[in-house]
């Protein structure tokens, strides 16, 4: 999906391939979630971030 996109259009889609669930664990594991009143996460994808970020803010 993600590579068929960039495919047709490579100058509007940033990454061809969907993140890991290891990229998601890496790049969330240092943030103290439970210290913050308001995540704004923006873009589209999988879900492996917003799964990190809820499971580290609860």
């Amino acid at each position: 999906m993600f590579f068929y996109e960039y495919l047709k259009n490579p100058k509007q889609i940033g990454a061809f391939c969907s993140s890991s669930q290891k990229l998601g664990f890496v790049m969330t594991q240092n943030i103290n979630l439970r210290q913050a009143n308001y995540i704004v996460e923006i873009g589209p994808g999988t879900g492996v971030f917003t799964e990190n970020i809820l499971k580290y803010k609860n």
